[in-house]
């Protein structure tokens, strides 16, 4: 309220400018950390600049990035009882450096980048209408790359956009070798052919047996109407004694059968 009709929009100007001169100020020791930080897709100097000042740019206090990650809160939350693992939300931590990560992640979602393919891969998975999950998800990814920057002082060099294709076709060549190499030490040669069609291969094996004939129903193969004249005359209000039980006016029903 002192403020009202005195603090004008230029005044609000100034302060800004002296505000970025502050930060850039306490921000020249960190400058090589600062240019390291900005080559990570999404990352950009204000950003940089918080996990400067939320962590000191030091990484001896978290041994692993994952534990920078929890004390980020962008790790996920543990909810597994009796063996059953369920959704849970991610733990708390710092809300700037949380939220300026996430900003970064969103940043990287149109790039032909690793962390721009894993920001599509995962928003694919989990489904319209998800993606600030996977929004979080490639944060906690930014972050441990950011980790890995300032603890062993590399640089960046990004796997490409085709990086996890790569990896899928890397792990199906080894499910080959895996399994022909099981088969050799059982003294089987196997040889594994594509389909030219691109189709499955055929199921092996002799098919199921065919499921057995059920026995015929007594009651549907009743004269029409027999059973339902008998329904009629068992609701008939005044017909035979009250019974506290279904079961037991079900079988005075049964014993008074109609011919």
């Amino acid at each position: 309220m002192a403020c009202d009709g005195r603090f004008t929009a230029g005044h609000g100007q100034m302060r800004r400018l002296h505000l970025d001169a502050v930060v850039a100020e306490a921000a020249t020791p960190s400058g090589r950390l600062i240019a390291r930080l900005v080559t990570i897709p999404g990352i950009g100097r204000r950003t940089a600049e918080v996990i400067i000042a939320e962590t000191g740019g030091h990484m001896a206090r978290f041994a692993t990035a994952a534990r920078l990650a929890v004390w980020a809160g962008l790790a996920p939350g543990g909810n597994e009882p009796v063996g059953k693992r369920k959704k849970a939300p991610t733990r708390k931590g710092d809300q700037h450096l949380r939220t300026a990560m996430v900003e970064s992640a969103w940043a990287t979602a149109r790039t032909a980048t690793r962390p721009g393919a894993r920001f599509r891969r995962l928003a694919r998975r989990f489904g319209k209408g998800n993606e600030k999950k996977a929004a979080v998800a490639v944060a906690h990814t930014l972050l441990c790359i950011a980790w890995a920057f300032m603890r062993y002082e590399s640089d960046y060099v990004d796997a490409g956009t085709d990086y996890y294709e790569r990896r899928d076709q890397r792990n199906r060549e080894h499910l080959f070798r895996y399994h022909q190499q099981a088969l050799a030490r059982l003294g089987l040669q196997a040889i594994l052919t594509e389909p030219a069609d691109g189709s499955p291969p055929p199921a092996l094996g002799t098919p199921p047996p065919a499921t057995p004939a059920r026995p015929p129903d007594p009651y549907r193969t009743s004269p029409a109407g027999h059973h339902s004249r008998l329904r009629r005359r068992c609701r008939a209000p005044g017909w035979g004694p009250k019974f506290r039980h279904r079961s037991q006016s079900r079988n005075v029903c049964e014993a008074h059968e109609l011919p």
